[in-house]
C-alpha cells in the first residue's frame, strides 16, 4: 500500500512546467520528505489540529502528505462557538499548545479549585483534602478521568 501512495505522490507532482525554480525546489523537497515519512503511516503520524474549524492544522512535515496528494484533512475536535468562556480560552491555540508537559495551571472541580501539573504524561492535582492530613508523603494525587482534565483545563484558561 505504502508503494502505491509513493507511486502517486511522484505521479500527481511531476507536472512542474511552467513554475519558477524556487517552487519546484520547494516541491521536491516536501515530495522527499513525504515519502521518508511513509512507513510511519502504518502507526501514526503527527498531526497537531486546533480547534476552530475541522479542517484547521497546525502545518508539520506529516501534513504535506495530504497536501502533496490533493486529499483533504480533517478533525472533529471543534468548539462550539456559542460556548464563549471555552472558545476564548482556546482562541487559536493548537492540540499540542494545551496539552504542554511541565506546566502549573488551576484545576476547578465541584467548586473547588486545586493546583495541577502535568509530569511525564500524568496529570496530578496537589493533595490538599483534610482526607490527606495524616499521609505526610503524598503531595500530588493522580487525575485519572480525561473528563474531569478537560473541564479544568477549559475552565483555569478562561479565569
Amino acid at each position: 500500500m505504502l508503494s502505491l501512495v509513493a507511486e502517486r505522490l511522484l505521479d500527481s507532482n511531476t507536472n512542474l512546467n511552467n513554475k519558477n525554480v524556487g517552487y519546484v525546489e520547494n516541491q521536491q523537497q516536501n515530495i522527499a520528505v513525504a515519502i521518508d515519512l511513509l512507513p510511519r503511516l502504518a502507526t501514526g503520524i503527527d498531526v497537531n489540529f486546533k480547534f476552530r474549524r475541522i479542517d484547521d492544522f497546525e502545518f508539520t512535515r506529516e501534513c504535506a502528505i495530504f497536501d502533496l496528494l490533493d486529499i483533504p484533512l480533517y478533525h472533529g475536535w471543534i468548539v462550539d462557538p456559542q460556548d464563549y468562556d471555552t472558545a476564548n480560552a482556546i482562541e487559536s491555540k493548537s492540540y499540542n499548545t494545551l496539552m504542554g508537559e511541565r506546566e502549573i495551571c488551576v484545576f476547578l472541580q465541584n467548586n473547588h479549585f486545586s493546583t495541577m501539573f502535568k509530569f511525564e504524561g500524568v496529570l496530578y492535582v496537589l493533595a490538599t483534602d483534610q482526607g490527606y492530613i495524616n499521609q505526610p508523603d503524598l503531595v500530588w494525587e493522580k487525575l485519572n478521568e480525561v473528563n474531569h482534565f478537560l473541564y479544568g483545563l477549559f475552565a483555569s484558561r478562561s479565569s
